[in-house]
């Protein structure tokens, strides 16, 4: 055996169970974050119960057996040092919960991430049996102290941790006529539409200033229409992660308008990258914007327009890029989820 595989065999096993790692979506992008991130001593692999790219029940079907079989091969053969459930709203209570029971079954410790937009907002049934599933848990990881709230966990089993991003070691200074961007889905769910009327709004004070919008169309084709027909505005459709580095380190401001929102990496990207930050308070998103000192605003168009203007603060960014460092980067982070681990095997219940 190779000094590499050898050093392999050694590290305790995470399985990260979730939405496919390949496919588009926030959970997908984290548990890709998980298999390529480097903890002392721990590796992870994963299984995807779920596939968003699979249509019909036919397809479901094929990847909940497939993750269900790979996972009990592997939890007979007792390889498996955690489970990592990735677990959202919906469907997702019955087929990520049953890899909680599952592990429970082979007394396995158990680490649940709340994952999901609308999670905060869940009531009767699907709320108390997502409470019922995070009891199981021998460690609950949230993003923010409203996901321990609303589930009522106990402090001793939970974990606040952010996504991590890479911090590069300096800021590209923001020269220049104003830069705006937003970068995610192009939708109601994400608030473009107020973004639209915000920037009509706020365009009035900086005549100078652009506005881009940069992310994969989710409203038929017309939230586009109306970008393009406002002033100094573009959209430039789905682009890659580096692209939108590239575009964060360009813009002076990362704009978040959200109604719904778990955690988007976004906003941590923008952050690392000395964008001024202005979101709205959703999920954990305005705790995060807080700490960070940036602008958290209403979802509504004149709260989102007075943020554009006031985070023309060039503070703002330095701030942000700050917080990033001390506590967003991809080794502060990975230190913290390796600490987390061994909690969740030390605290067996």
């Amino acid at each position: 055996m190779s000094p590499d595989l050898q050093l392999r065999s050694k590290r305790r096993l995470v399985l990260h169970v979730g939405d496919e790692p390949n496919a588009q979506g926030g959970i997908s992008s984290v548990i890709r974050g998980h298999l390529v991130r480097e903890i002392d001593g721990f590796r992870s692999e994963a299984v995807s119960p779920h596939n968003p790219s699979h249509a019909g029940l036919v397809g479901r079907s094929r990847s909940f057996i497939g993750a269900f079989r790979s996972s009990l091969k592997l939890l007979i053969k007792r390889q498996v040092s955690v489970v990592h459930v990735h677990m959202s709203q919906g469907m997702s209570l019955v087929r990520e919960g049953l890899f909680v029971l599952l592990a429970k079954c082979f007394q396995v410790p158990i680490v649940v991430t709340i994952h999901g937009s609308r999670s905060l907002h869940l009531k009767g049934p699907s709320k108390a049996i997502y409470s019922w599933l995070l009891r199981r848990a021998n460690i609950v990881h949230g993003f923010g102290e409203n996901y321990r709230v609303a589930f009522n966990v106990p402090n001793g089993k939970w974990r606040r941790l952010p996504n991590d991003v890479f911090v590069p070691g300096f800021i590209v200074p923001k020269d220049g006529a104003p830069v705006f961007s937003f970068v995610g889905a192009v939708g109601d769910r994400k608030g473009v539409d107020l973004l639209v009327e915000a920037w009509r709004i706020a365009h009035q004070q900086f005549p100078n200033a652009r506005l881009i919008v940069a992310g994969p169309d989710a409203s038929h084709g017309v939230l586009p229409k109306r970008i393009e027909a406002l002033p100094d505005a573009t959209y430039i459709g789905a682009i890659s992660n580096s692209e939108a580095l590239l575009l964060m380190e360009s813009a002076h401001t990362l704009v978040q308008p959200s109604r719904a929102e778990a955690f988007p990496v976004a906003v941590c990207e923008a952050l690392g990258r000395g964008c001024a930050v202005v979101g709205t308070d959703v999920g954990a998103m305005g705790e995060l914007l807080r700490e960070a000192n940036q602008i958290v605003v209403r979802p509504e168009a004149q709260s989102i327009a007075d943020g554009l203007v006031r985070s023309l603060d060039h503070k703002l960014g330095v701030d942000g890029y700050r917080f990033a460092s001390a506590n967003l980067s991809t080794a502060i982070v990975s230190q913290r989820w390796a600490r987390l681990y061994t909690d969740a095997i030390g605290n067996r219940t």
